[in-house]
């Protein structure tokens, strides 16, 4: 539980409470189950993303903890204010760095993109990482574009 965003609380809510509750599943009417086993899944094709274009702004994250909060930029992360205003149509290379000891995923609000490079290795076609993302799972020591 988080409840200050300058501070990381260390004591869990107890088990069990109303407070607690974070979803409720209700069953109904059997359906059909079209799921697969991934074990079975031997590739991802047909996955076909844009090329890519020369981008006009290139922009460095790093992100770290300062006094128990987060930060990007040595500055305490504010999710209530936007940060950049992007032009539609026009993309932007992002470079995601993480000091070590620590991950997280980043999720940017209203914003798409693809990993380009994960810490110096390209991420092309048949790769799990080779997709259209909004969230980017930033690891201990990662570099990501």
């Amino acid at each position: 539980m988080q409840t200050d965003p300058a501070k990381t609380e260390t004591t869990p809510h107890p088990a069990a409470r109303a407070a607690n509750v974070l979803i409720e599943f209700r069953l109904g009417a059997v359906t059909p189950d079209n799921s697969r086993d991934p074990a079975l899944i031997t590739s991802l094709a047909p996955i076909t993303l844009p090329a890519l274009t020369v981008p006009a702004v290139t922009r460095t994250f790093k992100f770290g903890k300062s006094g128990g909060a987060w930060t990007f930029n040595r500055k305490i992360i504010d999710c209530s204010r936007v940060h950049f205003t992007m032009k539609r149509g026009r993309p932007e290379r992002w470079i995601f760095k993480t000091c070590s000891g620590w991950a997280h995923p980043i999720h940017n609000h209203f914003v798409e993109g693809r990993i380009v490079r994960r810490n110096g290795v390209t991420i092309g076609p048949g790769h799990y990482e080779y997709c259209r993302k909004d969230v980017v799972a930033l690891y201990s020591g990662d570099t990501i574009e």
